[in-house]
């Protein structure tokens, strides 16, 4: 069976059963991951084949589908919003980002205990990718109940940012994981970082300028949606196959740039952010679905005790950069005073989703315990949709007055 026509008919069933999810406090993401593995049950057990394969992942969902969540991400978030909170946001969301991910890599790494069967790369790997969050479902219960603009920019900022230094630190441990018994200098390695950010950084605003001059020639609604989505795919192109650094960072950078041009100088730019908003719906639902398709029983029974520890360490990070750096922030003069009722908001909506479940998805089966470090990070993303996503609600109620 076409994979095709598999992920179509698991898509339509998905939003056939959306209305019904609005009625509970279940986010939709767990509804497809549902749906994604009865789905996949059914298929199988009538002995047909899905048609997915592993090694098409990396491709669809490094190339395509984190490009169209972070475009989409970027394009909606005002600069006048982010810039007086860009200190705290970029503090949380690169070096913060890189603590957590040491953090929760320590805490799985001793907390297996199985040196010779989960290497040290294998738990940065998990690290990393447990470590970008993705608010969404937080910031909606923003919008709902008033919460101040400040509180959402620093959430959705943060996990803007966070997501791409996120996939620059993939790229470059999936490397070492790739090559056992290679050891991680921290100076190189910081180096190729910065290197790559910094020169992700340029491209997106090469492609972002280009695509504001061509936006003057563009006279209605059509014609701007479409040079902001070639401006995206070029931005990465640019990055990417051409300058060899992040194309996941100019993609946001680019984004910024046709988002905060397009709310200065249109009248009207919603076709434009409907189509994003499309886009980045059909590019969740795909990696939910996707999770669910790859899940198993086994996974649970064999790999619990794992996903517990991932859980734990990756909660115990959160913790260390909310508790930990935004006073030390506050202190040193980076950014205005968080309150502690915000910092705990903070703290509990920072989820994990499709970033993290699209970076996990990717792994080739050659990374040693893949499959270990796929459990993990299935375990903590749960955790989030089904306990934090769930409860974050009343907790804002409660604190946000």
């Amino acid at each position: 069976m076409a994979s095709s026509a598999v992920f179509v008919s698991l898509v339509i069933i998905a939003l056939l059963l959306e209305r019904y999810t609005e009625r509970t406090r279940l986010p939709f993401s767990i509804v497809l991951v549902i749906v994604g593995f009865i789905g996949s049950e059914i298929i199988t057990g009538l002995g047909f084949d899905t048609g997915l394969r592993w090694h098409t992942f990396e491709v669809l969902i490094l190339h395509i589908l984190v490009p169209v969540l972070v475009f989409e991400s970027a394009y909606k978030l005002p600069l006048k919003h982010l810039l007086p909170n860009l200190g705290l946001v970029l503090l949380m969301a690169i070096p913060g980002m890189v603590i957590a991910a040491v953090i929760t890599a320590v805490g799985v790494y001793y907390g297996i205990g199985h040196p010779s069967f989960f290497p040290f790369a294998a738990a940065l790997l998990t690290g990393v990718i447990a470590s970008a969050t993705d608010p969404v479902a937080v910031v909606a219960i923003f919008t709902k109940l008033g919460v101040p603009h400040r509180l959402t920019t620093l959430l959705e900022g943060e996990s803007l940012f966070n997501d791409a230094t996120a996939v620059v630190a993939y790229t470059l441990v999936l490397a070492l994981a790739l090559m056992p018994g290679q050891s991680l200098e921290p100076i190189s390695a910081s180096i190729q970082f910065v290197s790559t950010f910094g020169g992700g950084i340029l491209a997106g605003a090469i492609a972002g300028a280009g695509g504001l001059l061509i936006t003057k020639l563009a006279d209605d609604d059509l014609h701007q949606t479409i040079v902001a989505l070639c401006a995206g795919m070029m931005s990465f192109w640019l990055a990417e196959d051409f300058a060899h650094v992040s194309g996941i960072v100019a993609v946001l950078v680019c984004a910024i740039f046709m988002g905060e041009a397009h709310r200065r100088h249109l009248q009207d730019h919603q076709q434009t952010q409907q189509t994003l908003e499309l886009g980045a719906w059909i590019a969740n639902a795909i990696v939910f679905l996707l999770v669910g398709v790859s899940i198993t029983f086994d996974m649970f029974a064999n790999q619990w005790l794992t996903m517990l520890i991932a859980i734990a360490a990756a909660i115990a990070a959160r913790a260390f950069n909310v508790y930990c750096m935004l006073p030390i922030a506050t202190t040193v003069k980076i950014g205005g005073e968080i309150p502690l009722a915000w910092r705990h908001v903070i703290f509990w909506g920072g989820l994990r989703g499709g970033v993290s479940l699209a970076l996990v998805l990717s792994i080739p089966v050659e990374v040693e315990a893949w499959y270990t470090i796929q459990a993990a990070v299935y375990g903590v993303v749960l955790f989030s949709l089904l306990v934090q996503a769930t409860t974050a609600e009343p907790l804002i109620r409660k604190l946000i007055k």
